[in-house]
C-alpha cells in the first residue's frame, strides 16, 4: 500500500491578494482601452484616415502602406495604455516586487514595442497576402502558416527574444547545473549547456515558468528553466531572477 503526505498550502495574505486583484483590473482595464479604441475607430471612421494617410505615405505601396498602418495604430494604443503601464510599474515598486528604475523600464518598454510590430507586421502582411492570392480559403490556410510560426517562435523564443531583455552566461552553480542536466536526461533530453540569465533591478519576485515546445529528433534547442536563485552580487536587491538554459537534443 502507498502512503501519501498531505501538504498544506498557506493561504495567501491580505497584501498578496489585494495585488492580484488590483492586477486583475489593470489587466480588464488594457483589454477595455484596446477593444474601445477598435470601436472608436470603426464607429468614427478614422481607420479609413489611417488607412490613407499610410496609403500616402506608402507612395501607394501596398506592403508598406499595411506596415505604416500597423505601426501608428500600435503607437496609438501603446499611447492610450501608457497610463495604465506606468501604474503597474509603480504598483511592483509599491510592493516591493520590483526594484527597477523608471529608465530601464522605459527602455524594455520601447523594446517590447519593436518586437510587437515586427510581429504584428508579419501577422498582417500574411493575412493580406492570404486574402489577395486564395481569398476562398485564405482563412485555413492562415491557421497552418501561424501554427508552424508558433512553433518557430516557441523554438527562437529562448536564443534570439529572451536575450533582448535579459543577459545570460554561464550558470555557475555546480551543483544546480548537475541537478538540471539528471533532470533533463530522466526526461529524455541529452543537456549540452545550460546558461543562466539574470534579471538584477529588475524583480524581487519568482518569475512564473516560460512555456517550451518539445519535440522529437535530432534537434538542438535551449529549454528556458525560471527559477528564483538568492545572490549577493547586487547590493539593488536581496534577490534576482534567473532563466536556465538548458542546451540540448530532443
Amino acid at each position: 500500500m502507498i502512503e501519501t503526505e498531505t501538504i498544506t498550502m498557506p493561504a495567501d495574505s491580505a497584501e498578496s491578494r489585494r495585488y492580484n486583484r488590483i492586477k486583475r483590473w489593470l489587466g480588464i482595464g488594457d483589454f477595455a482601452l484596446g477593444l474601445g479604441l477598435l470601436i472608436v475607430l470603426l464607429a468614427t471612421g478614422w481607420t479609413g484616415t489611417l488607412r490613407d494617410l499610410a496609403y500616402r505615405g506608402a507612395a501607394q505601396n501596398y506592403s508598406l502602406a499595411v506596415f505604416l498602418y500597423v505601426l501608428m495604430l500600435m503607437l496609438i494604443s501603446k499611447v492610450i495604455g501608457l497610463p495604465l503601464d506606468y501604474y503597474g510599474f509603480r504598483l511592483e515598486h509599491k510592493f516591493h516586487l520590483s526594484n527597477l528604475r523608471l529608465r530601464a523600464w522605459l527602455w524594455d518598454e520601447v523594446k517590447g514595442l519593436l518586437v510587437g510590430l515586427v510581429m504584428a507586421v508579419i501577422v498582417v502582411e500574411l493575412i493580406y497576402l492570404l486574402l489577395r492570392q486564395v481569398p476562398q480559403h485564405w482563412w485555413i490556410i492562415a491557421w497552418a502558416v501561424f501554427l508552424g510560426l508558433m512553433v518557430l517562435l516557441a523554438q527562437l523564443a529562448p536564443v534570439v527574444l529572451f536575450p533582448i531583455f535579459y543577459k545570460f552566461e554561464p550558470l555557475e552553480n555546480e551543483e544546480l547545473k548537475r541537478r538540471l542536466i539528471v533532470l533533463s536526461e530522466r526526461a529524455g533530453t541529452r543537456v549540452r549547456g545550460v546558461t543562466a540569465g539574470t534579471c538584477r533591478r529588475k524583480a524581487r519576485r519568482p518569475t512564473p515558468p516560460s512555456p517550451g515546445w518539445e519535440r522529437r529528433g535530432a534537434s538542438s534547442s535551449p529549454i528556458p528553466y525560471w527559477k528564483t536563485i538568492p545572490t549577493t552580487k547586487s547590493k539593488r536587491c536581496w534577490r534576482t531572477n534567473s532563466a536556465i538554459m538548458c542546451t540540448g537534443t530532443f
